[in-house]
């Protein structure tokens, strides 16, 4: 049997005995607790929105003891995780629809690739280290421009074909042909 016990005009003092309370404060806080006033800001207050039950059931894995976690060789250490690297973390702040579509990067390789043009390599001795156009420009040079060989030098041409721009020494003693590395000419 349950009883119903009315407390209105009843006066009600809290655990330290100083602070009276009237039969009516549960109404004026509502049974929600709506009634309350923040002590944070209400730009700081957890929503519905940001605290969903997704997130709640994400509070059980916090009894888990740390050692359990990853282990300490898999944590970035300041050597890995520098301040430059931690400032980059500002240009994260783009939504994805801000950077380039696939279609955007497609025009731009098909510009570069059948558009824009690249002058041939010079008279300059060919770097071992090089970017691919480059490269491909000595491929595109040897094939297109006049070249000439005698017994004991290559020289390859300008596209003026009077200027050596490249030259190597040859040899063939007659089992073995044998050419240096290409160097500036002329």
């Amino acid at each position: 049997m349950t009883t119903a016990v009315d407390f209105t005009n009843t006066t009600i003092k809290n655990l330290d005995g100083n602070t009276v309370q009237t039969g009516d404060s549960f109404a004026r806080i509502g049974a929600t607790g709506s009634g309350l006033t923040s002590v944070a800001a209400a730009s700081t207050a957890v929503s519905n929105a940001d605290y969903t039950a997704a997130r709640a059931a994400k509070l059980d894995d916090l009894d888990a003891t740390i050692s359990s976690r990853s282990p300490a060789s898999t944590a970035l250490s300041t050597a890995q995780w520098t301040n430059g690297r931690a400032t980059n973390l500002d240009s994260l702040d783009a939504t994805v629809s801000s950077r380039a579509t696939p279609a955007q990067v497609n025009t731009e390789v098909v510009d570069a690739l059948a558009v824009d043009t690249y002058a041939e390599p010079g008279q300059e001795a060919p770097a071992a280290t090089n970017t691919l156009a480059v490269k491909i420009g000595y491929t595109f040079k040897a094939w297109r421009n006049k070249s000439d060989q005698t017994n004991a030098l290559y020289r390859l041409y300008a596209d003026d074909a009077t200027t050596v721009d490249n030259k190597a020494t040859v040899s063939d003693d007659g089992t073995m042909f044998s050419r240096n590395e290409v160097g500036s000419g002329p």
